[in-house]
This record gives structure tokens, C-alpha cells and sequence, in this order.
């Protein structure tokens, strides 16, 4: 059983019509600047910080994404008067040990089964649509300079955690739980949380780390845990995606 939540439906149609709202708005500037010839490089050339501006403006582009995924949530919690707003999205405190002792348990055993998988089917040379797909490469995204390597770390490592627990599991699957079975609320939240990377190639990979996190946090009525999980493996990926590159 999960803790009660304050959102319906509706609320998840009024998220999705802002969503699509704010897209529309970026797109309508965008465009807007694209006719009037202005670009964000012209810019960084009068300033003197090109060189800065790969890496700056990818990060720039994923602290907007965090924005426009939180700021309808933030509209409903306005829209709706919601008074507890860490208990409406699972904000809520847990132990230690599910803090850190859970997390790191799921983590060791989603590697584990994602591992012996994937000796299988490619010692068998089977290769699986939507499992053996291209994995993400964050350093190779921003750059390899001291200055990309951190806003790196801090976009995949800081504010994706987040901000996707916030949304999958405390808003998304929350809501969910009100009108179906915890099991399916996971399945369906965790397929959302795979096709939201746009990643078809690695999708169900991604949908049963969601349904890990999903599950995380269904047990513990938080998704505090589900955060430390997420910053472990994203910070696991970093590391060895950086090792890869110097070796």
C-alpha cells in the first residue's frame, strides 16, 4: 500500500497540456530567434567564451529540461493547495538503512541480473531488440575538459537523479496507485520512465531499472532511496565511461 496520493488523472492531463505548453513556447523562441538571425553562439563570440560554450549551453539545456518537467508539478501543487508537498511526491524521511543499505542491495543485484542476461544472449550471439542498443556517453556529450567533465558530472549525477524520481515515482507512479495495482502502476510507470529517454535501443533495460527504482520506492513510501540508487548508477556509468576514454 502506498501513501495516499492528492493527484488524479486530471492532474496528469492538466502536467502533460503544460509540458506540451512549455515545449511549444521554447519552440515559438527558437524560431523567433532563428528568423531575426540570433544564435546563442553569436553571442558567446561577443563575449569572448566560445570555448566555454559547448559545454555550458548542453548544461544550460538539461538544468531547462529540469525546470520543464518540475514547474507543472509545482503549478498543480499551487492549483491544488497542497499542503504537505514532501508527503504528495514521497519526499518523505526513511531510516538509514533504507537510505543506503536498500539502494545499494537493488543496485548489486539489477547488475547482477542485467549481467548474466547479457552473457547469455551474446555468448549465444543473440542479439535482443531494445536490449543491445548504444549506451549513453555523457563525457563524450559535453566534452573532456575540467570544466565539462564537472557540469557533466553535475547534469547526469545531480539533476537527472532528481528530477526523474520526482517525476516518475513521486508524481507519475503515486498517482497511478490510486486507480490500479502497485505491480502494474510499476509496469506502466517504469515503461513511461524507459520511452521518456528516447533510447529504443536500450528500452527494456531501462524499464527494469524503473521498475527496480519503482519498486524502491513502493517499499519504502519514499524516493529518497530510489535518488541514491539513481546517483550511484549514474555516477557508476560516469566513472566508467571516463576510465574507458583515458585508457
Amino acid at each position: 500500500m502506498i501513501l495516499n496520493a492528492p493527484w488524479n488523472l486530471k492532474d496528469l492531463g492538466i502536467y502533460v497540456g503544460l509540458l506540451i505548453a512549455e515545449i511549444l513556447a521554447i519552440t515559438g523562441v527558437i524560431l523567433l530567434g532563428s528568423l531575426l538571425n540570433i544564435s546563442p553562439v553569436q553571442v558567446t563570440d561577443m563575449l569572448g567564451i566560445t570555448q566555454l560554450w559547448r559545454g555550458l549551453s548542453i548544461f544550460f539545456g538539461y538544468f531547462l529540461q529540469s525546470v520543464m518537467l518540475l514547474t507543472p508539478i509545482v503549478i498543480l501543487v499551487y492549483i491544488k493547495k497542497v499542503r504537505n508537498v514532501g508527503e504528495s511526491l514521497l519526499l518523505r524521511k526513511v531510516s538509514w538503512y533504507e537510505l543506503i543499505v536498500y539502494p545499494i542491495v537493488a543496485l548489486i543485484l539489477t547488475m547482477v541480473v542485467l549481467s548474466v542476461f547479457n552473457f547469455i544472449t551474446l555468448s549465444q550471439g543473440i542479439e535482443v531488440p531494445g536490449v543491445h542498443g548504444e549506451k549513453t556517453e555523457m563525457i563524450a556529450y559535453f566534452g573532456r575538459d575540467i570544466l565539462s567533465l564537472v557540469l557533466a558530472f553535475a547534469a547526469g549525477v545531480g539533476l537527472a537523479p532528481f528530477t526523474e524520481e520526482v517525476l516518475f515515482r513521486g508524481f507519475i507512479f503515486h498517482t497511478l496507485t490510486r486507480y490500479m495495482k502497485p505491480w502494474l502502476a510499476i509496469a506502466i510507470s517504469s515503461a513511461i520512465f524507459a520511452a521518456f529517454h528516447l533510447k529504443a535501443g536500450v528500452f527494456f533495460p531501462l524499464m527494469f531499472l524503473g521498475a527496480v527504482l519503482t519498486t524502491l520506492t513502493w517499499r519504502t513510501q519514499s524516493i529518497w532511496p530510489a535518488i541514491v540508487f539513481h546517483i550511484i548508477n549514474n555516477s557508476l556509468a560516469f566513472v566508467a565511461e571516463y576510465s574507458q576514454l583515458m585508457s
